[in-house]
């Protein structure tokens, strides 16, 4: 009896390592806080992040990778004044990409306009978020605060290619995709502006969009999996040597 209840107790007591295990990798990157404080209304031909979401622009040290593109190499653009993460084609100064102004709100896209993912000259902007190692991505925040509606409720984004809905939001809300989606190294994750103007109730300004946030947890190396496994069933053998 005892030995069953010592057996249980390590069962339930690696089941909770691991759910604090997991819950610590989990981990959210607040384009939109940065974009008002830190790194400031930037434009960056990669935009990069280490594994605990600290920014660097260091790709030795870049975890998360962020490209934006209309069709042609473009910008990730940083946009302050509660906006967040956009495309940006042109700059009207150049000298100034790959810089943090910290507490900028000055606008480097030309046109000014043109900071957010939308349309442009006829081609739709895309995001691309591209990890250095497996990660599930488990929701994305997206909001509209300077364009349109200033809400994306029931507008339309282009997710991997695949025209989604956003279900929740309103106006000067987030609208958040929850996704658990599990991505592979080096593997590209994509959102973009949905080019269908009916989607977008006959304006494209009501389905602009900037990135907000992105969450994303690491997912465990096969090594420490095997090692749990051999814990557990070490625990196994234990209990049929007792009997």
């Amino acid at each position: 009896m005892n030995t069953k209840l010592n057996m249980l107790k390590c069962l339930a007591i690696t089941a909770g390592l691991l759910t604090i295990s997991n819950s610590a990798q989990a981990l959210i990157i607040d384009f939109n806080g940065l974009a008002d404080s830190s790194i400031g209304e930037s434009a960056w031909n990669t935009l990069m992040f280490t594994a605990d979401g600290t920014h660097t622009t260091s790709s030795g040290d870049a975890f998360l990778s962020i490209t934006g593109t209309n069709g042609s190499d473009s910008y990730a653009y940083m946009d302050s004044k509660n906006a967040g993460l956009g495309v940006c084609g042109t700059l009207s100064d150049p000298t100034k990409a790959d810089q943090s102004f910290s507490g900028s709100t000055t606008n480097l896209c030309n046109p000014s306009s043109d900071d957010n993912v939308t349309n442009h000259s006829g081609t739709p902007e895309t995001l691309h978020f591209v990890f250095a190692a497996n990660v599930v991505i488990e929701s994305i925040w997206l909001n509209n605060n300077h364009d349109g509606d200033k809400s994306l409720l029931d507008d339309y984004v282009s997710v991997d290619g695949s025209p989604t809905q956003l279900t929740n939001g309103g106006y000067k809300l987030d609208s958040v995709l929850d996704l658990g989606l599990l991505l592979d190294a080096g593997t590209s994750f994509d959102v973009g502006f949905y080019d269908n103007l009916s989607a977008c109730g006959g304006n494209y300004d009501n389905c602009e969009f900037y990135v907000s946030k992105i969450e994303f947890s690491s997912v465990p190396e096969p090594s420490t999996v095997a090692l749990l496994g051999l814990g557990l069933a070490g625990i196994g053998f234990s209990r049929r040597k007792e009997r």
